[in-house]
């Protein structure tokens, strides 16, 4: 199981830099393979993830899972700027912020949010530029919820219990705040 698990973050992460190269040197008009490259990398992460969690040993490759992701969502933002879809500097500050809160202060939210971004604004595109193709990107999204609906709604509660934990903080901070007033 490890093997075959290893083999799907490997075939994502060969997936990842063949979008990045078809996505740029073809323009928009590669938004259709780019579209079927996205679901391929979505579905080899569930799967992946899956089988890596029901093996017994651990995989060689799945401390790359991550820079997989990442990767994904980093070769979409570059694809969609270089089609002229994004503008850059937004892209590069939600880049640059992910990367500090994520790196400075262990806080995965906004690096789940940027990565919900990169996604988010693929489907916009498509809807904007390829409606027809939308039907893929849904499909694969259906499929990965098929796949491991466990999974899936668990993605959805940790980035709900990430962004909890911000408010939190600021309330914890707020509380000090007064407190030292009042003394």
């Amino acid at each position: 199981m490890n093997k075959v698990a290893d083999a799907l973050t490997l075939a994502r992460m060969v997936l990842v830099v063949i979008l990045l190269g078809v996505g740029s040197r073809e323009g928009v008009a590669a938004l259709p393979a780019v579209v079927v490259l996205t679901v391929a990398c979505w579905v080899t992460d569930v799967l992946d993830g899956k089988l890596a969690r029901q093996a017994a040993a651990p995989t060689r490759l799945g401390r790359y899972d991550v820079a997989a992701d990442l990767g994904l969502a980093l070769s979409l933002a570059i694809c969609l700027v270089l089609w002229g879809v994004l503008p850059p500097a937004p892209v590069v500050i939600v880049v640059v912020v992910a990367t500090v809160c994520t790196r400075l202060f262990h806080f995965l939210a906004p690096q789940k949010f940027a990565m919900g971004m990169a996604y988010a604004a693929l489907i916009f595109s498509v809807w904007r530029l390829r409606p027809g193709w939308l039907w893929v990107l849904v499909g694969g999204l259906g499929l990965l919820i098929l796949l491991n609906p466990q999974r899936a709604w668990q993605q959805v509660e940790d980035f709900l219990n990430e962004v909890g934990d911000v408010f939190r903080q600021k309330g914890e901070l707020d509380m000090e705040k007064e407190s030292r007033k009042e003394r």
